[in-house]
Parts: structure tokens; sequence; C-alpha cells
């Protein structure tokens, strides 16, 4: 019986040993494999998290006492918990909640979003104040408080699996519009020429794929000839109406996806369907300033994106396109006078942008607040890729068909 349980626990022991060894040899083989990827800065936190388990083990084995070991398992335990969800939620993957319409129909208020940071490559914090729970110790600081709006160093943007591409939809900051984060689709990219005409978007002079997506909503203007068929039509399709309604033009103004246009085309009731074109106005809010007036969120453009190392010429128009983006951005007093150019008190006669730029719009055109209003925004505030909807839910209760939806 003994010898049974000898033999028994020299068995053990040898596939426990071999185990540990097979968990080291996947790391270290994921680590290879991110080397190669091209993502260096994951696969060396895949070799410290291999080292830091090979010393733990290690350490186990000193400490013969049953108590000791007990306790020393608890702690780090804990510990590796507690890191394991601040590097998650710092770099790998954040739950975000839609609070706005301004991306229906692809996005609904009560839409809990899961963000992929490795997608496009996570960003690092530029203050504890980003870190997960950490920085609940320098909100207790009063003397760290006072600088919480401040960068306390430089933020990068680490290699993720693939790069930004047009119409993906992102989560990102954007401190001067407010303290939340938005979500909007992504419809320029640095060194594009961006364009709105009659509210389609044009790309280097390309008509873009993103207004071709079903999801986004824009303001049209139906004609029709047999009102009470037009109401039953709109009751049929439970199409949202608008309030500009006006019968003696037989003309009914409303917000509709690219879809819902082709349905409502084939009824005998419709005459024409025609996109309603806001106009410019000196009092619009518009970016840039300048082009209040002249440009409107239907009617924007043409203006390059710029991107790192791009020089233009400063001139009376350039600095009316880009005064926003250098005084807030790349953080530089510019100023003119008598026809000369100063960028923090230096006469100049060219500019270097030191950032990427991005231009996002909301899928609900009409009702969305984004780079037609504020301007461009740098790669350093986008936190992520919104992939998927894990579930939804508001006031009626939980809307099961958009759980793990995928976002297009």
């Amino acid at each position: 019986m003994n010898e049974n349980n000898k033999h028994t626990e020299h068995d053990e022991k040898p596939l426990t040993e071999r185990k540990k060894y097979i968990v080291l040899a996947l790391f270290f083989l994921a680590a290879i494999f991110l080397f190669v990827s091209g993502m260096p800065w994951l696969g060396w936190v895949s070799l410290v998290a291999a080292s830091l388990i090979f010393g733990y083990w290690l350490l186990q084995k000193r400490l013969k006492a049953s108590k000791g070991r007990k306790v020393l398992s608890s702690v780090l335990m804990v510990l590796v918990v507690l890191v394991m969800a601040i590097f998650l939620r710092l770099f790998v993957f954040e739950v975000y909640e839609i609070p706005s319409e301004s991306m229906e129909n692809t996005l609904i208020p009560g839409d809990k979003i899961l963000v992929n940071k490795l997608m496009i490559g996570p960003q690092t914090p530029q203050s504890p104040f980003e870190i997960p729970w950490v920085n609940l110790l320098f909100y207790l600081n009063k003397k760290a408080r006072a600088s919480i709006d401040s960068s306390w160093w430089k933020p990068y943007r680490l290699k993720g699996w693939s790069e930004i591409k047009r119409n993906d939809v992102l989560v990102f900051k954007n401190e001067p519009v407010g303290p939340d984060f938005f979500v909007k689709r992504c419809v320029a990219l640095p060194g594009d020429e961006f364009q709105i005409k009659n509210s389609d978007i044009y790309i280097n002079g390309n008509y873009a794929e993103t207004n071709f997506l079903p999801g986004v909503k824009k303001k049209w203007a139906v004609y029709f000839n047999d009102e009470s068929r037009w109401r039953a039509l709109t009751d049929s399709l439970q199409l949202n109406v608008f309030q500009d309604y006006k019968p003696a033009e037989m003309k009914q103004t409303l917000i509709l996806t690219r879809v819902e246009t082709e349905k409502i085309k084939q009824f005998l009731a419709i005459d024409s369907l025609q996109p309603e074109i806001q106009p410019p106005d000196k009092d619009e809010w518009l970016s840039p300033f300048a082009k209040r007036g002249y440009w409107s969120p239907d009617q924007y453009g043409p203006i390059q994106i710029p991107y790192t190392g791009w020089t233009i010429d400063l001139n009376n128009e350039t600095v009316n396109l880009y005064f926003e983006t250098i005084r807030t951005w790349e953080e530089k007093i510019i100023e003119t006078f008598e026809g000369r150019f100063f960028i923090n008190g230096k006469e100049v006669t060219d500019y270097t942008f030191q950032n990427n730029y991005y231009v996002f719009m909301g899928d609900y055109r009409y009702n969305s607040v984004d780079s037609r209003m504020w301007g461009f925004l740098p790669e350093q505030e986008i936190v992520g890729k919104a992939t998927r909807i894990l579930w939804s839910n508001n006031a009626l209760g939980i809307k099961w068909k958009r759980t793990l939806k995928r976002i297009k």
C-alpha cells in the first residue's frame, strides 16, 4: 500500500513539472509569433509574464512551509488579477454605452459595445489619471488633482493588428468638445482630400464607399401624389415622420436610410425623392470658423486632411483652413500681422504638422455633432475600434436581436 502511494507521488511530480514547462513553452511561442507579426511590445509582455510565472514557481519551491506558500499564493493571486485587469482595460478592450442617436441605425442609445484596442493599437496613457484603479490614489492627492488635465508624459500608439481604415467605427476622446467618450465613423484619413457635395462624401475626388452604407440616415424631401396612400405607406413601413409636413405642396420631410429610400421609390404614390441640403449660414456651428457662411454640413470642402510631416505655405487661405487645428491640437499660438505670420512669436512662412488627423461623422447625418462642427481629430485621441454590440437595453427592456451583433 505504501509502495503504491510512493509510486503515485513519484509519477505525479514529473507530470506537474511537465505541465509547467508546457505553459512556459506556450508563452515563448506566443512571444515569437508576436515579434514576427510586428507587435514586439506584446511579445515583450508575453516574455515578462513567462519570467514572472517561472520566478513564482521557484519561490514556491524555496518556501517549504505550507503556511508560507499559502499566504504567498493568496497575495500574488490578488496582485495578478489586479495587474491583468489594468492591462486588459488599458491595452486590450473596454466596454462603452451609446448615449446618443448620432450613430443610428448602426448604433442606438442603450447599446453596450465592445471596443477592441488591439485592432488599431492601444494608446499609452498620458497621465496616471488614465490608468484604471491606479488613478484612485491620485484623485485622493490634492496636489496631483491640480494637474488632472495635464499630460504627464508623451503618449505613444503601440502597433496593432491593423491600421485605421475608412468606415471604421471608432471610440475617441475630444476634450475641447466634452469630457465623455465619443463614437463615430472614420470617413477620411491623413492626407485625404475630403469634400461633401449635396450631402454625399467624396474622398480624393471620388464618390466614397461611405455613401453606400445601409445604416446612414439623411434628410429627404418626399413628394407624393396621393395623401391617403402616402399616410398608409408611412404607417406600413413604420417610418419616422418628420415634423415638416406640407400637404398643400404634397411634400413630407423624412429621415431615411438608403435602403428605405429604395423601398419608397417603388410605390406609385411617390413622385420623387430629393435630399434636403442645408445651405450655408454664417451663424452655423462649423469648422473651420472662417468658412461659416460659405460651407455647410451638406456642402463642405474640399479640404486636405493634415498628416505628420506635411508642410503648408502660410497664407490667408491656409491659415483660415487650419487655424483651429494648429491652435487646439498642435498647441501653437498662431498670429497674423500685416500679411505676415507668426507662430509662438516667431515669424514664419510655412508650417509642418506634428500629428496625423482624421475626419469623423455620425451615421445619423442630420443629428450628429462631428468633424463638420469641431474639425479634425488627432490620432492620439483615438481609443479603439468598436467591433461588437454585447447587449442592448433601454426603458422598454433588453433588445435581444442586437445581442452580440457585429458592428459594420
